[in-house]
C-alpha cells in the first residue's frame, strides 16, 4: 500500500511537473496571489458591515456606513476584475506556448507516426486537450484557492457571529453540496464521453470531406450518410443521457437552496422572536450561507476537473514522448566514407514494421549528374526507394551514401534542403498561387520565376487570373486542372536549385504536346543535376541515361534502354505495358 501510494503521488506530481516549465517566475505569482486574496477578504468583510448597518438601523441611516459598503463593493469589484484579467492572460500564454511545443514536436516527427494516427486526433492534441487544460488553469486553480480562503473565513466569521447557527449550516451545507457533488460527478462522466463521441465524429468528417471528390464519383453518398448517421446518433444518445443528469441536478440544486434558506430563516426567525439573534447578523449569516455553498460545490467541480485536466495531460505527453526525427543518426565515423561518387545504396534491407521484407541485399550508384528512370511492376518498391533516401523511413539494414559520405551523418534539415522531391499525389494547399509555386523555396526571383512560367506554358494562365500570381487557389488546388497542378510543382522543384531530384512520373497528368514542352524544359533546367524518375510513360523511360528495374525486391536489371531492349524480357513486356 506504502509503495501504490508513493506511485500515485509521483504520478500527480508529473502532472504539475508538466506546468512548472510554463508557470510564471515567482514574483509574479506572489502578485496574482495578492490580487486574488485582497478580493477574497474585501468580499468576506462586506456582510460584517452590512449587519452592523442593518443593526443600527434603529437609530438611523448614517451615511458614512452606506458609502464604506459601496466602497467596499467596488475594491472587490476592482480586485475581481483585475485578477480574472491577469488569471486569464497567463493561462492563456501558458496554453500558447504549450500548444507551440506540441506543435513543433509534431512536425518533428517522422512519416512513420502519421501512417499510424489520424490527422483528426492530432488536431485535438492541439485545440481539444490544451483547452481542457486553458480551463482549468482558467477557472478552477485561482478559485480553488480562493474557495479555501473563502469557506475557512466564512466559517470563522460565522462562529463569531453566532456559533449554533454555524454549527446547524455547517452540517447542512456539506451534506447539501454532496447531494449535488453526486450527480455532479456523474455529469462530468458524460461528459467525457459525450467529447470522445465529438472526436471520433471530428475524425470522419474530415475524412469524408478530404475525399469528397471520390465520394461523388463513386456515389458513396448514401454509404457515407449511414456511417456518420450512426455516429450522430451516439453522440444524440450522450447528449440525452447529460440531458437527463442536467434534469435532475437542476431542480435538486434549487430545492437544496430552498431548503438551506427555510432552515436558514427558520432558525432565524425563531432566534429574533426570542431575542437572541440580531436582525443584521441574520442577513450576514444568510450572505455567508451562499459564501459557503458556491465554494464547496466549487471545491467539488475543482477535484471533477482535475481528472479531465490530468487525461488532457496525459494525451498530450504522448505525443510529446514519440520520438522525433534524429538530426545525425551514424555514429559509427570509420563506415561513413565510400569510395563511389554517386548516390549509392549499400546492402539496403527493408520493410514497413518489422513484416513484410520490401528490399533485400541492394547494391546499386545512381551516377551523379545523370538521369535515372526507376521502372518495375506495381508494388515492386520504387516511391519506397524515394522515401528511404529522404529519410522518411530508415533501412532495417544498410547504408546510403551520396559523393562519397553517409547520408546518415548529415543534419536531417541539411540532407532535406539538397533534394527536391515531387510526389505523385501533386501538393497544393489552400493559398495564393505564388505561395504554391514558391513554397519551401528559400531564395528565388520574379523574372527566375517568370521564365519558367512561361517555359512551361503556364504565362497564358497566369494573366487570364484576375490577381495574377496572388489570385487564391482552392484546397488542394481543385480550381486547376490536374495539369497545371503537375507544372505548378515542377517549376516549384526547379526553383529549389538542389543537388538531387526525385520526380514520381512527372508528367502523368499532361497530354501529348504539353509533355514535349515540359521533357525539354526539364532537360534544359535539370542538365547537370542527379535525377531519379519513377517512370511509366515510354518516353520518360527511353529519354533517361540509365535505366534500372525493381524484381523480386532487388534491382534485378539496369543498362540503357538499348542494351535492356535486347537482353530483358522483363524490361520489354514494361515497356509494352507502358505503351498501353
Amino acid at each position: 500500500l506504502y509503495r501504490k501510494s508513493n506511485r500515485m503521488k509521483r504520478k500527480n506530481n508529473l502532472y504539475i511537473l508538466f506546468l512548472k516549465e510554463y508557470i510564471p517566475n515567482r514574483l509574479y505569482l506572489i502578485f496574482l496571489s495578492f490580487l486574488i486574496l485582497s478580493g477574497t477578504l474585501v468580499s468576506l468583510s462586506i456582510p460584517i458591515f452590512i449587519m452592523k448597518l442593518i443593526d443600527n438601523m434603529k437609530n438611523g441611516l448614517y451615511l458614512i456606513d452606506i458609502l464604506l459598503i459601496i466602497v467596499l463593493f467596488l475594491v472587490q469589484l476592482f480586485f475581481t476584475a483585475l485578477s480574472f484579467y491577469f488569471v486569464n492572460k497567463t493561462s492563456e500564454n501558458i496554453v500558447k506556448d504549450i500548444r507551440i511545443k506540441i506543435w513543433s514536436h509534431i512536425l518533428k516527427l517522422p512519416v512513420a507516426y502519421f501512417d499510424k494516427n489520424r490527422s483528426g486526433a492530432v488536431v485535438t492534441n492541439i485545440i481539444h486537450d490544451t483547452g481542457e487544460i486553458l480551463e482549468f488553469l482558467n477557472t478552477q486553480i485561482s478559485s480553488f484557492f480562493t474557495n479555501i480562503v473563502s469557506i475557512v473565513g466564512s466559517i470563522i466569521i460565522l462562529v463569531t457571529i453566532d456559533w449554533k447557527l454555524a454549527m446547524l449550516l455547517g452540517i447542512a451545507v456539506p451534506m447539501a453540496v454532496l447531494i449535488t457533488g453526486y450527480f455532479g460527478n456523474q455529469e462530468y462522466k458524460i461528459s467525457i464521453e459525450y467529447r470522445k463521441d465529438i472526436s471520433n465524429l471530428q475524425n470522419d468528417l474530415s475524412s469524408t470531406l478530404s475525399k469528397i471528390r471520390l465520394v461523388k464519383a463513386t456515389t458513396s453518398e448514401s454509404e457515407e450518410l449511414k456511417k456518420e448517421s450512426a455516429l450522430f446518433n451516439s453522440l444524440y444518445n450522450t447528449g440525452v443521457k447529460e440531458g437527463k443528469i442536467l434534469g435532475v441536478l437542476s431542480p435538486i440544486s434549487s430545492m437544496v437552496v430552498m431548503v438551506l434558506l427555510v432552515i436558514t430563516f427558520g432558525y432565524g426567525t425563531y432566534r429574533l422572536s426570542n431575542g437572541t439573534l440580531s436582525n443584521g447578523a441574520l442577513v450576514a449569516s444568510i450572505v455567508y450561507l451562499f459564501q459557503l455553498a458556491d465554494p464547496f460545490s466549487q471545491l467539488i467541480s475543482f477535484f471533477a476537473n482535475y481528472q479531465k485536466f490530468k487525461a488532457s495531460v496525459q494525451k498530450i505527453q504522448d505525443v510529446l514522448s514519440e520520438p522525433i526525427e534524429k538530426n545525425m543518426i551514424s555514429e559509427d565515423v570509420e563506415r561513413n566514407i565510400t569510395d563511389k561518387k554517386g548516390l549509392f545504396l549499400e546492402n539496403i534491407e527493408f520493410s514497413y514494421n518489422n513484416d513484410e521484407i520490401i528490399f533485400t541485399n541492394i547494391n546499386y550508384e545512381f551516377p551523379l549528374y545523370k538521369t535515372t528512370a526507376i521502372i518495375g511492376v506495381s508494388g515492386a518498391g520504387k516511391t519506397t526507394i524515394f522515401s528511404l533516401i529522404e529519410r522518411f523511413y530508415l533501412p532495417t539494414n544498410g547504408r546510403i551514401f551520396f559523393d562519397k559520405k553517409d547520408i546518415a551523418s548529415i543534419p536531417l534539415k541539411a540532407w532535406r534542403t539538397r533534394i527536391a522531391f515531387l510526389s505523385q499525389d501533386t501538393e497544393l494547399s489552400y493559398g495564393s498561387l505564388l505561395e504554391n509555386i514558391t513554397y519551401g523555396v528559400s531564395h528565388y526571383s520574379m523574372d527566375r520565376l517568370n521564365e519558367l512560367v512561361e517555359q512551361f506554358n503556364l504565362k497564358s494562365f497566369v494573366n487570364s487570373l484576375d490577381q495574377g500570381y496572388e489570385t487564391i487557389i482552392g484546397e488542394k488546388g481543385v480550381t486547376l486542372s490536374g495539369g497545371q497542378r503537375q507544372r505548378i510543382a515542377l517549376i516549384r522543384a526547379i526553383l529549389q536549385d538542389a543537388d538531387i531530384y526525385l520526380l514520381d512520373e512527372p508528367t502523368s497528368a499532361l497530354d501529348t504536346h504539353t509533355e514535349k514542352l515540359v521533357q525539354i524544359a526539364l532537360e534544359r533546367y535539370l542538365k547537370g543535376k542527379t535525377v531519379l524518375i519513377i517512370a511509366h510513360r515510354l518516353k520518360t523511360i527511353i529519354s533517361a541515361d540509365e535505366i534500372v528495374i525493381l524484381n523480386n525486391k532487388t534491382i534485378e536489371y539496369n543498362g540503357t534502354h538499348n542494351d535492356l531492349k535486347e537482353s530483358c524480357e522483363l524490361y520489354n513486356r514494361l515497356l509494352e505495358d507502358s505503351v498501353h
